[in-house]
C-alpha cells in the first residue's frame, strides 16, 4: 500500500452524500490485490473485481447497505488523479460545492433511486468541473493542506 485517501460526496465538507465511506487505495501493483480477496472477505468486504474499469480493484463493505467502498488503483493511475483533483477542487470551492450539492439533491428527487439516472443527471456538471480542477490543481499544491480531510499514509510497505 502506498496511499489510502478519503474521497467521494463525504470527503468534502457541506455536500450531500449517502452513508458510505468512499476510500481510495494507491496501490504499487493493483493485481496483488486479487491475492488477497480471502482476507478481504474475511473484514466483510465483497471483491467485485474493476467493475467495469480497467485497473481497479473494488470492494464493498456490508452486501447491499454498501456501508464502505474501496477503489484500488496503481499510483498514479489517471483515476487517481482525477478522483483526488475533483474532491480538491470542491473542498477548496465552496461555491461550486453549493452547486454541486443542489444538482445531487434535484438528482434524488427525480431518480428514484435509479443509481444509473442518478448518475447520469450529475454527469455534466462532473464533466465540466473535473477538467476546471485538472487545470486548477496543476498551480496547487498537492499537498493534503487543500482539503478539509486527512491523507492518511501507512508507516511501512508491508500491507501490500
Amino acid at each position: 500500500m502506498v496511499s489510502i485517501h478519503h474521497i467521494g460526496s463525504p470527503s468534502v465538507e457541506g455536500l450531500p452524500a449517502k452513508p458510505v465511506i468512499d476510500m481510495l487505495l494507491e496501490v504499487s501493483d493493483v493485481k496483488l490485490l486479487d491475492s488477497i480477496t480471502d482476507a478481504m472477505e474475511t473484514l466483510g468486504y465483497s471483491a467485485r473485481g474493476g467493475n467495469g474499469i480497467v485497473g481497479r480493484r473494488y470492494f464493498t463493505k456490508d452486501g447491499t447497505l454498501r456501508t464502505h467502498q474501496l477503489h484500488a488503483f496503481n499510483t498514479g493511475d489517471q483515476q487517481v488523479v482525477n478522483h483526488l483533483a475533483f474532491r480538491n477542487y470542491l473542498a477548496a470551492k465552496p461555491r461550486v460545492a453549493a452547486e454541486y450539492a443542489r444538482i445531487k439533491r434535484q438528482a434524488v428527487a427525480i431518480c428514484q433511486n435509479d443509481a444509473q439516472r442518478y448518475a447520469a443527471l450529475k454527469h455534466d456538471f462532473i464533466v465540466y468541473h473535473l477538467q476546471l480542477a485538472l487545470t486548477w490543481q496543476l498551480t496547487h499544491s498537492q499537498s493534503e493542506e487543500i482539503w478539509y480531510g486527512e491523507m492518511i499514509k501507512p508507516k511501512s510497505s508491508e500491507f501490500m
